[in-house]
């Protein structure tokens, strides 16, 4: 039986708060409520406390109830770690790095962590050379063969400058290509001996044509021709034509571009007056069957006049889209034509005067050219 007396037994003084400035019950409140506790819950069944003890992940114990001085707190972890069960079941938390812990996720190289629609997961890595693609939102990422993750887009660019024939072997991924030809310059032609009064001026030779064109199917395996610049006249002799370039799949990938003409030689004959032969044409079709962006012809070549025996002036070659032909070093006695040096370009035309007496061979044409840009 509980009597009033064991209820006010260790009654602090009523001087003495309950609570403390930060609302904590105070010490001498405290014992006495647990003396009280004791001694009420005495042949009840309630236990008793007798200590307070820290398990795994707290530190501060055991602190006595009657006598409660101390601090429960958890327990110092490393530096950058954080508490976590890296258990397969129920534990009490521990100090883990974040490594560790992301690695409940995933663990090999090369994984990425990605969020699906319930929960964190790791992407597995791709084969080599696979690219990360996006779905969008409400979508997983995943990964893509090169090439294949969207169209569009630069893979490589293909440069056939070299005269002669060879197959186009795209690269990997390749689903659509723009191919570049251009037709091979003409040869300048050459000039005879001059003699008395006689001066003799050669034309210049003929650019190729140019063409560019867009093709989605049949370019792969194509035959690529490139042009060969046409020789420069000797003896008398017209510049010879530049060689045809050309890009032929199959069905209606196909384009080509002609070569430009050789220059005519030069006529003897007294000024003031004109070369009187034929100068060289610029290359023309047929260009593109299909997918055609433009199509160019070549420039021709330029045609010789003079004015006196003394002075004469070589003649310049086409010009090609990519640049001009054989140049001309000015008024002189007499000179050889210049070789042209960029794709496409026509041979300068050679000059010859009373004062020169000789003959000069026409500059040579220059090669053709066949480019190729692989989109995905």
């Amino acid at each position: 039986m509980t009597t009033n007396s064991s209820l006010t037994q260790g009654f602090p003084n009523v001087q003495i708060p309950f609570v403390d400035e930060e609302w904590r019950v105070t010490k001498a409140w405290y014992q006495f409520l647990y003396a009280l506790w004791n001694r009420t819950g005495q042949g009840t069944g309630l236990d008793h406390i007798t200590e307070v003890d820290t398990g795994a992940g707290l530190t501060g114990g055991p602190i006595d109830p009657s006598n409660p001085i101390g601090t429960i707190s958890l327990a110092p972890i490393g530096v950058n770690n954080v508490m976590a069960n890296l258990t397969a079941g129920s534990a009490a938390a521990a100090g883990n790095t974040v490594t560790s812990v992301l690695d409940v996720i995933g663990a090999t190289q090369g994984d990425i962590m990605y969020r699906n629609a319930t929960t964190w997961v790791a992407l597995t890595p791709g084969t080599s050379g696979n690219v990360l693609t996006t779905q969008g939102a409400g979508a997983n990422p995943k990964w893509d063969a090169a090439g294949s993750a969207g169209t569009g887009r630069l893979l490589g660019i293909q440069v056939f400058a070299s005269h002669g024939t060879s197959t186009y072997t795209p690269a990997g991924g390749t689903t659509q290509v723009q191919v570049l030809t251009i037709g091979a310059g003409g040869g300048g032609g050459s000039t005879f001996h001059t003699s008395g009064s006689e001066i003799s001026i050669a034309n210049g030779g003929g650019a190729g044509a140019a063409c560019m064109a867009f093709y989605t199917t049949g370019f792969s395996g194509a035959t690529v021709t490139v042009g060969t610049g046409g020789a420069g006249g000797t003896s008398l002799g017209n510049g010879a034509a530049g060689g045809n370039s050309s890009f032929v799949g199959s069905g209606s990938t196909s384009q080509t571009t002609n070569g430009g003409a050789g220059g005519g030689a030069g006529i003897n004959s007294a000024p003031p007056g004109y070369s009187g032969s034929a100068y060289g044409s610029g290359g023309a079709g047929p260009g593109a069957s299909s997918g055609q962006i433009f199509f160019a012809p070549g420039a021709a070549g330029e045609y010789g006049m003079y004015l006196t025996t003394a002075n004469a002036k070589p003649t310049f070659g086409g010009a090609s889209i990519l640049g001009g032909g054989g140049l001309n070093p000015g008024l002189t006695s007499g000179a050889a034509g210049s070789n042209a040096t960029s794709p496409g370009a026509g041979g300068g035309g050679a000059a010859s005067t009373t004062s020169s007496g000789t003959s000069f061979a026409g500059g040579a044409g220059a090669d053709g050219l066949v480019v190729v840009w692989e989109y995905s």
